[in-house]
């Protein structure tokens, strides 16, 4: 998975999983001057974006993350032991 954060610093973007969801996150400030004969002008910008994805079957230890050039580059891997939410119940018996 890639996530394009251009404007994001090294130690700005975070990846967090917990409970089957990737959340990245990164904010970013900026703060600009300007000096004129008449005037001073300070300007301030701050911004924080986040983004999750929810996912089925993913080993949360064998999540990697790699950050360069402005790209977010996540690697997942499949659990091996998928859990299912229906469970098969052999030799079941009904009584009438």
């Amino acid at each position: 998975m890639e996530a394009d954060l251009p404007n994001a610093n090294n130690e700005n973007p975070k990846v967090t999983f917990a409970k089957n969801v990737l959340t990245i996150a990164f904010e970013q400030k900026q703060q600009d001057k300007e000096e004129k004969d008449n005037y001073i002008c300070h300007e301030r910008y701050q911004q924080s974006i986040s983004r999750q994805f929810a996912f089925d079957d993913v080993d949360s230890e064998g999540i990697q993350a790699k950050y360069e050039n402005g790209v977010l580059m996540v690697t997942l891997s499949k659990n091996k032991f998928k859990c299912s939410n229906s469970i098969y119940i052999p030799n079941l018996q009904i009584i009438v």
